[in-house]
């Protein structure tokens, strides 16, 4: 109806990097009636997709980096920030490389 598509999801849903709570932002606006809406950075949100791996996340992936919606350097500090499992992170740092390349075919 909007254009656009939200879920909410409980903390307990998705994998983040310490301090994601802290830079939450804020959505308040005409369109909100009011409301305020708290969504993750983007760099918080594409360590939870890129975790998640589904064929949707991929998707959301590759148009991060095709957007250039994301910061190389930060979103490696922030994948140091996650609490996952060494084979995990090397799984996510390709699953970066694999988006960034097919992004820019």
């Amino acid at each position: 109806m909007y254009g656009y598509y939200a879920q909410g999801v409980g903390e307990e849903t998705a994998v983040l990097p310490r301090g994601w709570r802290d830079r939450l932002v804020a959505i308040h606006n005409a369109n909100t009636r009011g409301a305020t809406g708290w969504c993750l950075d983007v760099h918080d949100l594409t360590i939870a997709k890129a975790v998640a791996g589904r064929e949707k996340d991929i998707a959301f992936l590759r148009d991060v980096f095709r957007h250039r919606l994301v910061d190389e350097q930060v979103l490696r500090a922030r994948l140091a920030e996650t609490d996952i499992d060494p084979e995990r992170h090397r799984i996510m740092t390709a699953r970066f490389a694999r988006a960034e390349r097919d992004a820019t075919a």
